[in-house]
């Protein structure tokens, strides 16, 4: 198994909600981080340390070259991207397309891109997604991850260093999780916390695949150990479990007695899309370990909030 180096990871965009549970895992095995973004990390420990900078900035990618483990955990989320088209190319995907380059031209030896579930045709699908189902762009924001991925595909094929595609789906824990960035659980706490209902359409069987952050972590821990890792490999992020939306509700109900739940009726365009989840048998076997319940996850990160 390799050994990770002491201070030669970066995690870029280490401050959102997934870097955080990517930079907590990173911290829990050992290794220095370093994390580069606009925020603070919420973590403090002797091991983090902590670049003030945009992205954006040419000179700021060419910080990346100087790593051996890259973690792309920045980027918009799908919500609002339709009204700002040229944010999701500039930063989504012109911005990481550069920092691809700058991995594959340095000292780079491990690479991570945090993709999305959302690239998955759920229209077309139903049950749990394995990371070999079909993949379709309706948006900047999954088009922007599909192109990321598949200039992947063509940096793997010439000299880029082993890469991880993580597509995860729903996810909460630490970090800035915020209702108008698409975090659903995010959404909700900032609901309750106003005193204001949460809402459930029809019946409520609708499922979100819940995935505290720390399994991104621990999946990029792994790989940073990982001995003869292939060019390419493509996980889900997931717990391979769906939650129904009812069922999150009453989870919210038992931990915010005041919580209050409004029924409304089920929108016409309702299509499978609303019970699918992800297959985790091949992260769980990339892990080695059963992956966590999310309810458990769910309660535990709820009663500490």
């Amino acid at each position: 198994m390799r050994s990770m180096r002491r201070c030669n990871t970066v995690v870029l965009g280490g401050s959102g909600v997934a870097g955080t549970g990517i930079v907590g895992s990173l911290l829990e095995a050992g290794t220095h981080v370093d994390v580069i973004d606009l925020q603070p990390p919420t973590h403090s420990h002797p091991n983090l340390g902590f670049i003030e900078a945009d992205l954006r900035e040419p000179a700021v990618v060419g910080r990346v070259a100087e790593y051996e483990q890259v973690v792309v955990a920045f980027g918009l989320l799908a919500r609002g991207l339709g009204q700002r088209p040229r944010a999701a190319y500039e930063f989504n995907l012109n911005t990481t397309l550069s920092v691809v380059e700058a991995a594959r031209r340095g000292h780079c030896r491990r690479f991570v891109f945090l993709s999305s579930a959302m690239v998955y045709d759920r229209g077309r699908a139903s049950g749990p997604l394995a990371e070999e189902a079909a993949v379709v762009g309706r948006c900047g924001y999954t088009h922007s991850k599909l192109a990321v991925e598949h200039a992947l595909r063509c940096a793997v094929e010439a000299d880029m260093a082993p890469t991880l595609v993580l597509r995860p789906f729903t996810i909460f824990g630490p970090g800035p999780l915020r209702g108008d960035a698409g975090h659903l659980v995010g959404r909700w706490l900032e609901l309750v916390r106003a005193g204001e209902a949460l809402t459930v359409h029809g019946d409520g069987t609708q499922t979100v695949d819940l995935v505290p952050s720390s399994v991104l972590g621990d999946t990029c821990a792994r790989f940073f150990t990982q001995d003869d890792a292939p060019a390419l490999q493509v996980l889900n992020g997931t717990c391979g479990r769906p939650t129904t939306i009812r069922a999150l509700a009453q989870q919210f109900c038992r931990h915010f007695p005041g919580a209050t739940v409004r029924t409304i009726a089920a929108p016409p365009t309702a299509t499978p899309s609303a019970q699918v989840w992800g297959d985790g048998s091949a992260l769980e076997a990339f892990l080695g370990a059963p992956l966590p319940e999310p309810s458990i996850a769910v309660d535990t990160f709820l009663a500490g909030q």
